[in-house]
């Protein structure tokens, strides 16, 4: 399963929350999920990887619903 990955402003936060996104609280922030198709384990993890010269952003911890 891929997923995208991003970092949001609190205005677009909110605007995520009133379409039905659920959040879950992180150390950094919150973490938006979509209401429906994703399934959480007890740990989700975001990571920063390094790959040659771009960066991308690893999930771990979520599951496609389908």
């Amino acid at each position: 399963m891929e997923i995208s990955a991003r970092f949001a402003e609190e205005e677009e936060i909110k605007g995520l929350e009133e379409i039905g996104y659920k959040s879950i609280p992180s150390e950094t922030g919150k973490i938006m999920l979509p209401g429906k198709g994703v399934s959480v384990a007890d740990t989700v993890k975001l990571k920063l990887a390094r790959i040659l010269w771009s960066k991308r952003i690893v999930v771990e911890g979520l599951t496609y619903e389908g």
